[in-house]
């Protein structure tokens, strides 16, 4: 159901408009997350211990990840598989408090881009 996992310096974990089979939990390390605009590319976001990667495509209703996912050091991700996630926090209920947290975040941040002159 879930599995440590290593990545190098500049591996690619997920593919912006792919959709694939897992949902990962930074254990260690920093993740770039990467928007393509035609040939240019943007760091968007950095991901650190603690933050969710891959959640939004599998619970959300877009079925494709938003933006490419890319280790910026050595990183420790927890992998789990997409279709045991609720099986999986729900033996983790530490991980699901992280899960909320995380997508709390995304909405507040979500919010601010929306509204800017109310912040």
């Amino acid at each position: 159901m879930y599995s440590l996992i290593k990545k190098q310096a500049n591996d690619v974990v997920l593919t912006e408009g792919t959709l694939e089979p897992y949902i990962y939990i930074i254990k260690s390390g920093t993740l770039n997350a990467i928007k393509s605009h035609g040939r240019q590319t943007q760091v968007i976001a950095q991901l650190n211990p603690g933050d969710f990667v891959g959640e939004m495509a599998h619970l959300g209703s877009v079925k494709a990840h938003s933006a490419s996912i890319v280790a910026a050091v050595d990183s420790e991700l927890i992998q789990i598989d997409a279709d045991k996630i609720f099986d999986v926090l729900a033996q983790n209920p530490i991980w699901l408090k992280a899960l909320l947290k995380n997508l709390v975040k995304k909405i507040e941040v979500a919010n601010n881009k929306q509204h800017p002159k109310f912040n």
